[in-house]
């Protein structure tokens, strides 16, 4: 699993599909590492373990996005 220094950043964003925890959450991400990702869930506030693989990103407050 990447850490959070490893993340690509993102550069561009598509559309707003939605809100968690006060941030908005985007259909898709492009980022530096010249990937677009695109939403795929949030992670459960109750959970202490996250289940995510090393192509996604998870990004605060808890939205994982996935490579295209």
């Amino acid at each position: 699993m990447k850490t959070i220094d490893q993340y690509p950043k993102p550069t561009k964003h598509g559309p707003e599909c939605g809100e968690f925890n006060g941030a908005k959450i985007f259909e898709y991400l492009d980022c530096t590492d010249g990937q677009r990702y695109f939403y795929a869930a949030v992670l459960a506030p109750d959970e202490s373990y996250c289940d995510v693989d090393g192509s996604e990103i998870v990004l605060d407050p808890g939205i994982i996005y996935r490579p295209e």
